[in-house]
C-alpha cells in the first residue's frame, strides 16, 4: 500500500520517516510474501529506496537512521521509537529480541554501507540512465554536467559566432527583434545577459515535452516563415474587416450629418466608436454599444430634438447592419488577441531552438550528460518499454519505495518513478510518500505540487491502494506563532481564491476556462490548520508584525526598507537580553541583494558596537563571496594582465589592486597614482624582481600560475585571508579537472561562474544567520526575523514570464508556442493558460510566505511597509495588513473543532503594530563565549617540491592475465556467504562489464560445480557463521586478512584461496599463522585449509 503522509512544517516528518524506516528494516517484507533466506534478514535496506531532493537531506537521513538504529541496538529503553515499534507489524514485542534485532541489522548495515540505498532523485535517475549509455547516443565514459550555466553560456557564444553565415539570416533578425523588445520594454540594451535569461525556458518540462516535436518543425525554418505569414494574414484580415465596416458606418452618418454627439451620450457616445475603429484602432464593443444593436430606442434620449430623430429613423435599417456586423466582428476578438499574442513572441521559438542545437552539439563534442536533461531521458527510454526491466538492468532490486518533499518532484520524475511504486503496490510493498503543498517553493526548478495535491487520488483510486494521512500537530512553534500562522493563511488563502474567482467571472463567455480554478488555492491549503502539541502548551511566543510608513504626513517617500535596516540591531540587542543564542537567530531575505543590505547593517553595527554584552556576528553567503577577497581580487587582476599584457584596462586593474593590497593606498589614490604615472614601464609600480617573475609564467599550468602569483604576494597577517586563498585553489584546481586549462577560458568562467562562489561556513558557528527564505526551508530557529515582508503575490509585471501554451486549429501548426504572460490574455484564448499560471503564481507566493513564517520557534518578527490604501490583494504586505485591520470583515467559513484567532484584535493602530505575547525568555542558557578558529598560514609550494604518493594499485593493469583472475576470484567469493548467494554475486561483475553475460554464465556453473564437492560444502552451509575478507589485528598493528572462516558450533575452519596451478610451502606458513591467531582468540579446535580451486584440491594444514 502507498502511505501519503501531508506534513505541514513541524508536523513531525522526520521522525515519521524515520519510524517507518526503522519499521522496514526490523520486519522485512518481501514482495508476494516470498520467504526471506537467513542471509537476507539483515539486509533489508538493499531493497529499500528512499530519495529526497538535496545532499545534504540525503546525509541528514543516513545519519539519522543509523543513530537511531544504534540507539536500538545498544541503549535500547532510551529510544524514542520504543513505543512505536514493539510488538508492531512482525517487529518483536520484547526489548531484548529487538534490541538484538537492531543489533545485528546495524552490524550488517555498516558493513554493506553502499547498499544503503538513501540518495537524491537525480543521483538514482542518474544510475539508471548509465545502463543505457549506447541507447542515448553516449560514449562509456561521458560526465554528467551540473553546471547549466556554463554550457548555456558556450552555446549562445557560439550562436552570435555563426551569426555571419547566410543560412543564419532569419536568427539574425529574430534577435533583432528581441534586443529592440528588451529595449522598447525598458530593459538593458544588453541582449547577452537577456538571452541568457530567455534560454533557461529550454529547461522547462513544458519545452522538453514537446522538444522532439520542435526541433523537428524548427529543422525547416521556412516552416517557422510560413507560420508567421500565416499569423499576419489572420491579423491584417481581422484589422481590414473592422476598419471597413466602421468606415461605411462614419460615411453613413456624415452623409446624413448625424455626428456621434447629437446621440444618445454626447460627447460620450457609443457611436463615436465607429471613427476610432475607421482610424485602425482595434478596441472590444463596450457594453453601451452593444446595446445599440436591434434597440433605436437607445440611440436618442427624451430630449433628443424631432429633427434629429427623424434622421436617426431613416438611417437606422442600414447603420443598424452595420452595428451588428461590427458586433459579429469582434466577436472573433479572443481569437485576434490569441493571434496578436503569439506574433509577439513566436520569434523567440527560433532562438530557442537554435541554441538547443548548439546545447546538443557541444554535449556531444564534450561526451556529456547535462543533469537537468537525464529525467528526460529516461522518461523516453521508459516510455513503450518493460520498467521493470529497465530499472533491473541497473542491478538493483527495490521492493520498497520513499519520497521525502513530494511537493517538489517534477512530473517528469513522477511519470519515471509511477510504475516502480505501482508495480510494488500491486505486490504488496510498503511505500510512503511525503510531503506538504504549502512548502512548494521550487516551481522554477519544474516541480510539480499538484501531483500531492490531485494525481496521487487520481492514479490510486482503491481504497487498498492509498491511505492519506495528515500530520495535523506542529511540534516546533510556540502557541502564538501557531496561531497566528492557522488564521493568517487561512485568510489569506480565502482572499486569494475570492478575488481569482471574481477575476474569472469577467472574462468574455466564449473563452473557455477550467472550472477547478475556482477551488484549487484553498483546496491547497485545506490542511492548514495545526494543533499545538503537548510539549508547547505553556509556551505562548511572540509574533510582532511591524507596519512601517511609505511616506510622511506631507507626502514626501519614506524609504521604509532603510527605516527596517535601522531597526534591526535594537531588535537583535533585545533578543540577546533574553538569552537567545546568536545561531538560533535567523534573518531571511527573498534575494542576495536584500542579504547584502542586512549584512552591510550589521556589519557596521558591529564596527560601532562599544558595548561588549551585544554581539552582532554574521553567517552569510553574500558577506563570504571568494571573489570579495583582496589577494582573489590582485590574483585575477594578475592573470587578466598576463593574458592581455597590451590591454591597458587588465595594466590598471593589476596595479590597483596591488596598490589597495600591498602598498594600502586608498582607492582614489591607487588610481591617481597610476595615472600619474601610466607613461612608465610596470617594474616602476612593482618591485622588477617581480616583474621578471610574472614574465616567466605566461607558459605554466594554471594552477602553478596562480600558486606563483599567490608567492609573489603573500596576504597580510592582518586580514586572515588564508581561507579565501585555500578555496580560490580548490576552485581552480577543480576547473583544471573538468575543462581547459588555459588563463582565458578560466578568466571567462570566472567572470561567469566563479563569481558566485561562496564560502562554506559550519553551522555549529555561533553567529546569526542571513539566508533567503529559499535555502532556509527544512531548518529551524528560535527566533526568525523578515526585515522585507513584502512581495507580489502575482508576477511582477516587469519581468517577463513565458507561457508555452498549446495550440487548437487553425494555429496548431507548431505543437507549443511561447506567450507573455500579461492581464490581456484572459480575453485571449490563452485565458485557461493565464489564470493557470495566476493561480500557480498566487500559490507561489504565498508558499513562500509559509515557508518563511513556519521557520520560528518562539519568536516571528515581521517587518512591512504600510499599504496607502487598501484595494488588490498585490502584494505580501497589503494581505497582511488586510487580514489584521479591525476596519475589514472576512467571512472565512471556519471548520468545526479547528477555531481561528482574531488577528484584528491584536492590532493597533496608533503603533501600526500586530503584537501577540511577549518576547520568549530563554530561562535555560546564559550568554555563549565564542571560540574564535583561526586558519593557519597559506604555504606556497613549488611544483618539484610537493609532496608525492606512491599507489600501491601501481602496475595494477599490466599485471598477468592469471593475477587478474585470481583477484577477480577472491573478490567474488569473497561475497559468497552461502551457495545461494552465488548468482547475486557474480551479477554487478556482469552489470559493470568485468564480465562478459556468457562468461557471468559460464562462471556460475563452476562456481556451483566447486561449491557442490563433499569436502567443501560443509564451508558454505547456512547452519554455520562465516566471515569472509575479515582483517585482524596483530599486537604490532598489523593485519592478516583469511579469505574465509567458518564456525560451526566449537569448530573453527580456516580455508584459504588459490587459484593459480603452482603448490608453494609458503602457503601453508600463511595459514599456520592464521590458526595461531584465531587459537589466541578463545578458539581451540582450529582446523586449516589450502584450497586449490582450479585444481580441485584441498590441502589439511
Amino acid at each position: 500500500m502507498l502511505h501519503v503522509y501531508r506534513a505541514s512544517a513541524g508536523s513531525g516528518k522526520t521522525y515519521k520517516l524515520t519510524l517507518e524506516y526503522l519499521k522496514l528494516l526490523l520486519s522485512p517484507v518481501r514482495p508476494n510474501n516470498e520467504p526471506i533466506l537467513p542471509s537476507e534478514r539483515n539486509k533489508a535496506f538493499q531493497h529499500i529506496l528512499a530519495v529526497t531532493f538535496t545532499n545534504k537531506a540525503t546525509e541528514e537521513m543516513k545519519r539519522r537512521i543509523i543513530e537511531k538504529l544504534d540507539i536500538l541496538a545498544h541503549r535500547t529503553s532510551e529510544s524514542e521509537y520504543l513505543n512505536d515499534l514493539l510488538g508492531q507489524d512482525g517487529i518483536p514485542a520484547s526489548i531484548e529480541e529487538l534490541q538484538k534485532r537492531a543489533s545485528e541489522i546495524l552490524f550488517t548495515l555498516l558493513h554493506d554501507f553502499s547498499g544503503f540505498n538513501i540518495s537524491t532523485i537525480d543521483k538514482f535517475f542518474q544510475q539508471t540512465t548509465r545502463a543505457f549509455t549506447r541507447e542515448i547516443g553516449l560514449q562509456g565514459g561521458y560526465n554528467t554536467e551540473i553546471d547549466n550555466s556554463h554550457v548555456l553560456t558556450e552555446a549562445i557564444d557560439r550562436m552570435f559566432f555563426d551569426l555571419e553565415n547566410p543560412e543564419n539570416k532569419d536568427l539574425l533578425n529574430w534577435l533583432i527583434r528581441f534586443s529592440e523588445e528588451q529595449v522598447e520594454g525598458g530593459k538593458s540594451w544588453g541582449i547577452q545577459r537577456n538571452i541568457v535569461q530567455l534560454a533557461q525556458e529550454i529547461f522547462k518540462e513544458e519545452y522538453k515535452s514537446h522538444s522532439s516535436e520542435i526541433r523537428h518543425f524548427m529543422a525547416d525554418k521556412d516552416l517557422l516563415r510560413a507560420y508567421i505569414k500565416k499569423l499576419n494574414i489572420i491579423k491584417q484580415d481581422f484589422e481590414t474587416e473592422s476598419r471597413e465596416i466602421a468606415g461605411k458606418a462614419t460615411e453613413i452618418m456624415k452623409k446624413a450629418g448625424l455626428p456621434p454627439e447629437d446621440l444618445k451620450g454626447g460627447n460620450r457616445s457609443p457611436f463615436k466608436e465607429f471613427s476610432k475603429w475607421a482610424d485602425g484602432n482595434i478596441k472590444e464593443p463596450n457594453a453601451s454599444f452593444t446595446q445599440l444593436s436591434d434597440n433605436i430606442e437607445n440611440w436618442t434620449t427624451k430630449k433628443t430634438s424631432p429633427d434629429i430623430i427623424t434622421k436617426v429613423r431613416e438611417i437606422y435599417p442600414e447603420l443598424n447592419e452595420y452595428i451588428k456586423q461590427i458586433i459579429a466582428c469582434y466577436n472573433a476578438y479572443p481569437f485576434y488577441i490569441s493571434v496578436m499574442e503569439t506574433r509577439r513572441y513566436i520569434y523567440t521559438l527560433g532562438i530557442l531552438s537554435d541554441i538547443d542545437k548548439h546545447i546538443q552539439t557541444y554535449e556531444k563534442e564534450h561526451n556529456i550528460l547535462l543533469l537537468s536533461d537525464t529525467t528526460e531521458l529516461l522518461n523516453r527510454i521508459i516510455d513503450g518499454s518493460d520498467t521493470p526491466f529497465v530499472y533491473e538492468k541497473t542491478g538493483n532490486r527495490i521492493d520498497h519505495f520513499m519520497i521525502d518533499e513530494f511537493q517538489d518532484t517534477s512530473r517528469m520524475q513522477w511519470n519515471n518513478f509511477f510504475p516502480l511504486i505501482k508495480e510494488s503496490n500491486d505486490k504488496g510493498g510498503r511505500n510512503l510518500i511525503v510531503g506538504d503543498v504549502k512548502q512548494s517553493i521550487y516551481r522554477w526548478r519544474n516541480s510539480d505540487w499538484k501531483l500531492l495535491n490531485d494525481e496521487l487520488g487520481n492514479q490510486f483510486k482503491k481504497p487498498e491502494e492509498l491511505n492519506d494521512h495528515v500530520l495535523g500537530t506542529n511540534w516546533r512553534s510556540c502557541i502564538n506563532v501557531i496561531q497566528f500562522n492557522n488564521s493568517f493563511f487561512r485568510k489569506a488563502s480565502f482572499l486569494l481564491q475570492e478575488s481569482l474567482q471574481k477575476e474569472i467571472a469577467d472574462t468574455p463567455a466564449n473563452v473557455h476556462i477550467d472550472s477547478e480554478y475556482a477551488e484549487k488555492i484553498g483546496k491547497a491549503y485545506r490542511d492548514i490548520y495545526q494543533h499545538i502539541s503537548p510539549k508547547n502548551k505553556e509556551k505562548k511566543g511572540h509574533v510582532k508584525v511591524m507596519f512601517l510608513e511609505t511616506e510622511t504626513e506631507e507626502g514626501e517617500k519614506i524609504d521604509w526598507k532603510n527605516r527596517a535596516t535601522e531597526l534591526l540591531p535594537q531588535t537583535l540587542k533585545e533578543l540577546q537580553d533574553k538569552n537567545i543564542s546568536l545561531k538560533d537567530i535567523a534573518i531571511l531575505v527573498r534575494s542576495k541583494a536584500e542579504g547584502s543590505l542586512v549584512a552591510d547593517c550589521l556589519l557596521k553595527a558591529k564596527a560601532e558596537n562599544n558595548d561588549s554584552t551585544y554581539r552582532f556576528d554574521i553567517i552569510s553567503d553574500e558577506a563570504l563571496f571568494i571573489h570579495n577577497a583582496p589577494i582573489v581580487k590582485l590574483v585575477i587582476g594578475i592573470l587578466n594582465y598576463l593574458q592581455n599584457p597590451e590591454t591597458e584596462i587588465n595594466r590598471i586593474l593589476a596595479v590597483y589592486e596591488y596598490s589597495t593590497t600591498h602598498r594600502n593606498l586608498p582607492p582614489e589614490t591607487a588610481l591617481a597614482s597610476y595615472f600619474a604615472e601610466k607613461e612608465k614601464e610596470l617594474s616602476h609600480h612593482f618591485d622588477p624582481e617581480i616583474v621578471r617573475e610574472l614574465e616567466q609564467l605566461r607558459n605554466t599550468p594554471l594552477f602553478e600560475m596562480c600558486e606563483k602569483i599567490i608567492s609573489l604576494f603573500p596576504p597580510s597577517g592582518e586580514r586572515n585571508e588564508s581561507i579565501f586563498i585555500q578555496a580560490f585553489q580548490d576552485i581552480v584546481l577543480d576547473y583544471t579537472t573538468n575543462h581547459s586549462a588555459d588563463p582565458a577560458s578560466f578568466l571567462q568562467w570566472w567572470n561567469e561562474q566563479g563569481i558566485k562562489k561562496t564560502i562554506t561556513t559550519p553551522d555549529s558557528q555561533n553567529a546569526i544567520r542571513i539566508m533567503t527564505i529559499h535555502k532556509s526551508k527544512g531548518l529551524e530557529f528560535k527566533a526568525v526575523i523578515i526585515p522585507f515582508c513584502d512581495w507580489e503575490i502575482d508576477h511582477n509585471p516587469h519581468h517577463e514570464n513565458i507561457l508555452w501554451c498549446n495550440q487548437k486549429e487553425p494555429l496548431d501548426d507548431i505543437p507549443l508556442v511561447p506567450i507573455r504572460y500579461g492581464s490581456i490574455l484572459k480575453k485571449s484564448l490563452y485565458a485557461d493558460a493565464y489564470f493557470n499560471e495566476k493561480m500557480h503564481a498566487y500559490i507561489d507566493n504565498l508558499n513562500i510566505a509559509y515557508v518563511a513564517f513556519t521557520r520560528a520557534e518562539d519568536e516571528l518578527l515581521l517587518f512591512t511597509p504600510k499599504p496607502k490604501k487598501e484595494g488588490t490583494f498585490g502584494s505580501l504586505s497589503r494581505l497582511l495588513y488586510y487580514c489584521v485591520n479591525p476596519e475589514n470583515e472576512i467571512n472565512c467559513p471556519e471548520e468545526k473543532d479547528k477555531p481561528i484567532i482574531d488577528l484584528s484584535a491584536y492590532y493597533d493602530p496608533e503603533k501600526n503594530c500586530y503584537e501577540a505575547g511577549e518576547t520568549w525568555e530563554n530561562l535555560q542558557t546564559a550568554k555563549e563565549k565564542q571560540k574564535i578558529k583561526t586558519m593557519p598560514e597559506y604555504r606556497s609550494a613549488d611544483p618539484g617540491k610537493r609532496l608525492q604518493l606512491r599507489l600501491h594499485g601501481k602496475g595494477y593493469f599490466g599485471d598477468s592475465h592469471e593475477r587478474q583472475h585470481g583477484n577477480l576470484m577472491h573478490e567474488i567469493l569473497s561475497n559468497v556467504r552461502y551457495a545461494e548467494d552465488i548468482h547475486n554475486a557474480v551479477l554487478p561483475y556482469i552489470f559493470n562489464g568485468q564480465l562478459s553475460h556468457e562468461e557471468g554464465v559460464i562462471l556460475e556453473k563452476k562456481l556451483k560445480t566447486w561449491l557442490d564437492q563433499p569436502e567443501v560444502a560443509p564451508w558454505f552451509s547456512p547452519d554455520t557463521q562465516i566471515i569472509n575478507e575479515t582483517e585482524i589485528l596483530q599486537q604490532k598493528g598489523t593485519f592478516l586478512r583469511p579469505d574465509r572462516v567458518v564456525i560451526s558450533g566449537e569448530e573453527v575452519s580456516v580455508i584459504d584461496y588459490k587459484f593459480g596451478n603452482i603448490q608453494k610451502k609458503s602457503y601453508h606458513k600463511q595459514v599456520i599463522r592464521y590458526i595461531s591467531l584465531i587459537k589466541e582468540m578463545g578458539f581451540s579446535q582450529v582446523k586449516g585449509y589450502i584450497w586449490y580451486v582450479e585444481l580441485g584440491k584441498i590441502v589439511p594444514v
